[in-house]
């Protein structure tokens, strides 16, 4: 029986398991080619071999940690990235689990290695004065200025993510009666978002810049060639017009801003705004509710607004104009009394057979 090489494995996983059985998106196929990729050239520079000499035995456990570690070491890769790689790989594991049951066993290796715990930053939304200054930075009076800030808007106002803004083409524009643009999200999913006055207009003055230059195409946003932006191209720009707006926002300076950061700004401001989780959730196309719920969690203004209007506990005595009740010996006197009264509640619940423990007391307090 001929045996099935690593790359027949690698291409059959791509072609008839992601492309044509998940029918996942280019950019979701991209993002899993290149982790195969990434993997590849680590066994080729590790082991000192020719890459059409690999086989399915090298991809040991202990090589797919040492690639992951060599991500975070060489690559400075985060641990959420890490992880990610991590999943892509057991993705293809699974797959060939299921096609070669000979396999099973090495597979079973592979995936059981566990993600790396990684600690969660609460994320660095925009202000509303920030944006503004981001906007307004692109020179409007060139074909490039005026396509940087339609580019900027269009992700402040309609939350998109950086593939849907590269994937937006000119027949998902709709500028005319109720403006508004169709974008084609994760899954494949299309949701169809609004479009504010200021965001039409500037994308309006883009569009005609465009056309007298002669920019065809049906992309909407292009680079200098007239082809359409990478996710590496809008992430440059956005950090270019980031340090030349900092001059005008201080704010801005030392502040790490990506594409995806105008999509959590997005975010809260609709929160912010009063709008309720679940159009915010279909706004933005979360598949999961709590993916928008933790934006009500990072901001500080809401969690305030949300103990302020508890109202003052009743058990606490009313505040003295003479000072802070916590420098008031009678309220010193009250809290010793109220914590003695909890503490015979607990005693007084107990079985009559069973004592308390001293350390008890330290627990019912």
């Amino acid at each position: 029986m001929k045996t099935v090489t690593l790359g027949a494995h690698i291409v059959s996983f791509v072609e008839a398991y992601l492309r044509e059985q998940r029918k996942l998106s280019p950019h979701t196929i991209t993002s899993y080619a290149s982790t195969i990729k990434l993997l590849l050239q680590y066994l080729v520079r590790r082991l000192s071999r020719p890459i059409d000499t690999l086989q399915i035995s090298d991809l040991s456990c202990d090589m797919i940690l040492n690639f992951l570690s060599d991500l975070e070491e060489t690559r400075n890769n985060s641990p959420q990235t890490r992880n990610t790689r991590l999943a892509a790989i057991k993705t293809f594991f699974r797959y060939l689990a299921w096609r070669d049951p000979a396999l099973l066993h090495h597979c079973e290796q592979i995936c059981a290695i566990k993600a790396k715990r990684s600690q969660s930053k609460p994320v660095e939304p925009l202000s509303i004065d920030e944006v503004a200054a981001l906007i307004n930075t692109p020179d409007s009076s060139t074909l490039l200025g005026s396509r940087d800030r339609a580019l900027l808007i269009i992700l402040y106002s309609t939350g998109a993510r950086v593939s849907e803004l590269i994937g937006l083409q000119m027949s998902d524009l709709q500028l005319s009666g109720a403006p508004q643009v169709t974008l084609l999200g994760k899954g494949n999913k299309q949701r169809s978002v609004p479009l504010r006055d200021d965001a039409c207009e500037l994308l309006q003055a883009y569009l005609q810049c465009r056309a007298e230059a002669g920019w065809t195409g049906p992309y909407v946003f292009l680079n200098r060639a007239g082809e359409p932006l990478s996710r590496f191209g809008v992430n440059y720009l956005v950090k270019k017009h980031r340090q030349s707006a900092e001059a005008s926002c201080p704010s801005l300076v030392g502040k790490t801003i990506s594409p995806h950061t105008f999509r959590h700004t997005t975010a809260l401001h609709l929160i912010q705004s009063g709008v309720d989780l679940t159009t915010t959730q279909a706004y933005l196309g979360h598949a999961d509710p709590a993916t928008t719920a933790q934006y009500v969690q990072i901001d500080m203004c809401m969690k305030r607004d949300a103990i302020e209007g508890c109202g003052r506990p009743k058990y606490l005595p009313a505040p003295d104009a003479s000072g802070s009740i916590w420098e008031d010996a009678q309220a010193m006197a009250y809290l010793e009394g109220l914590i003695k009264e909890q503490v015979a509640l607990c005693r007084a619940r107990r079985p009559a057979n069973k004592r308390m423990k001293p350390k008890a007391t330290a627990d019912c307090t």
